[in-house]
């Protein structure tokens, strides 16, 4: 989210907040400001009553629309970027030693910080991945529920005991539902194909401006012969 001044963020008060599958989660009741004035926390008032915080870093407004994202998507997305960014700081270490371009002790050096750092943060990755694996099962569970509703409704509408208009507003709204579970499983899918990924295989380095030279002037040869 873009930072937001007090002044700036107070014309959301009030304002409804969904998540990025269109689901209602509640309006902006408050917020709390830094010494500087800055929004750094949103309170949600759910629609029970409930009160619940969220950090700014889960709150995107894209042209006055409020979504709320999943904390577990953003700090999977996170760990993400810092795993990656510690595999190629790791690799690039490596690199120079074997190019001589610096010395053992200098290596060893960082080497030691750059293992810590990566253990912490796989550490964490298998956390949240397990986590997020305990949401899916929260998706697939509500999934069920909706697919017995949808084949019951079919039944009752197939021998007569519900009418049409009845029965088209019942499938329209699980479908819906259907929609938003689905839609929420592959992004959580997909954040953990990612983690999974970078907890055993460390990402590619990006070539350097003399290798993307190199690569360059080996183009295909052409041999011209005269008559």
């Amino acid at each position: 989210m873009t930072e937001f001044t007090v002044a700036d963020f107070v014309k959301y008060i009030s304002k409804q907040v969904r998540d990025p599958y269109g689901r209602l989660v509640g309006k902006i009741a408050a917020f709390v400001s830094d010494a500087l004035s800055n929004v750094k926390t949103v309170v949600l008032e759910h629609g029970d009553g409930e009160f619940n915080s969220y950090s700014t870093e889960c709150i995107v407004i894209e042209n006055d629309i409020i979504k709320v994202l999943s904390a577990l998507k953003v700090e999977a997305n996170k760990l993400t970027n810092e795993l990656s960014l510690a595999w190629k700081k790791s690799l690039a270490l490596e690199e120079l030693l074997e190019k001589k371009e610096i010395t053992q002790e200098i290596y060893e050096h960082f080497q030691s910080q750059f293992n810590a750092t990566l253990k912490e943060l796989k550490d964490k990755a298998g956390e949240i991945v397990d986590k997020i694996k305990g949401r899916i099962a929260e998706l697939d569970s509500q999934l069920k529920v909706l697919q017995l509703a949808s084949t019951s409704a079919k039944i009752s509408y197939r021998i007569g005991e519900i009418d049409e208009a009845y029965f088209n507003s019942i499938m329209s709204m699980i479908q819906a539902g259907i929609n938003r579970i689905t839609s929420e499983k592959k992004d959580l899918e997909a954040s953990i194909a990612e983690l999974e990924k970078l907890l055993t295989t460390p990402p590619e380095l990006p070539k350097t401006g003399g290798e993307e030279e190199e690569s360059e002037g080996l183009g295909t040869l052409v041999v011209h012969v005269k008559d």
